[in-house]
């Protein structure tokens, strides 16, 4: 794991394929990655704390380990372990929000349904109309071309990683 800084420049990530738990340490490696990032790390590193490299691509695997995904090690705080579960959450809460946006409001009528409550100019900063409506248009062809780029770059991506058996970690 390579970040920006060189206190943590050019080591490597612990890879064990025996152990698949998150101890303690990398729990608190991966809260100051996901909270502070790279200063947040030096800080703690420079305060005495003593951590482990997290791999981060084991986080989502602690799920379906024997006692789930307990945060800061505490079971009584949200206690991650049915994926279904967590499924269903994420189905309401998504829905609730995408049904507020579509509806302009909790009870509200629906104005536009291509674009609810004008979420090109929140502010109401445009002045001419026309060329409000011609950018709307410039600006969603240009999220297409972006998209449509991505896309691209992954296939490049996965097309290199399964011509060269590329496994991560290896």
């Amino acid at each position: 794991m390579a970040l920006s800084s060189s206190t943590f420049a050019g080591k490597a990530v612990k890879l064990s394929p025996s152990s698949s738990e998150i101890t303690g340490n990398e729990k608190v490696t991966l809260l100051a990655v996901h909270v502070g990032g790279g200063p947040c790390l030096e800080l703690l590193a420079r305060n005495g704390v003593k951590f482990g490299e997290a791999v981060w691509f084991k986080v989502g695997s602690q799920i379906f380990c024997e006692g789930g995904l307990d945060y800061l090690g505490n079971p009584s705080l949200v206690h991650a372990q049915s994926i279904l579960a967590i499924w269903a959450c994420q189905v309401v809460l998504m829905g609730a929000i995408e049904g507020y946006c579509v509806a302009g409001g909790p009870l509200g009528e629906v104005v536009d349904p291509l674009y609810p409550n004008d979420s090109f100019d929140p502010l109401v900063l445009a002045d001419d109309p026309e060329a409000f409506a011609e950018l709307k248009v410039k600006e969603i062809k240009n999220g297409r071309l972006a998209m449509f780029s991505m896309f691209g770059f992954f296939v490049n991506n996965n097309a290199w990683a399964f011509a060269t058996n590329f496994v991560p970690g290896k």
